[in-house]
């Protein structure tokens, strides 16, 4: 199964700044497991949508993308 959009967009920017998601997950104070989750589209392992916006727009802003349409494509995917 394809990723989604958003989680396209996020192992990109990460990908393009030279990061790890051990980096991104001791910045930003998420689990690990977390961003994993969000970067495969992986529904099932991401908390509860509240949350996830939360998380999602804050990763996106670490990654300097545009967390409102990261957390729109989330929504549309959901």
């Amino acid at each position: 199964m394809p990723r989604p959009r958003f989680s396209e967009a996020l192992v990109s920017r990460r990908h393009e700044l030279g990061l790890s998601v051990s980096q991104a997950s001791r910045t930003l104070k998420l689990r690990e497991d977390v961003l994993v989750a969000f970067e495969e589209g992986d529904f099932e392992h991401m908390p509860q949508s509240g949350y996830a916006q939360g998380m999602l727009s804050s990763y996106a802003r670490y990654l300097g993308l545009n967390a409102r349409e990261l957390v729109d494509l989330f929504q549309e995917e959901l």
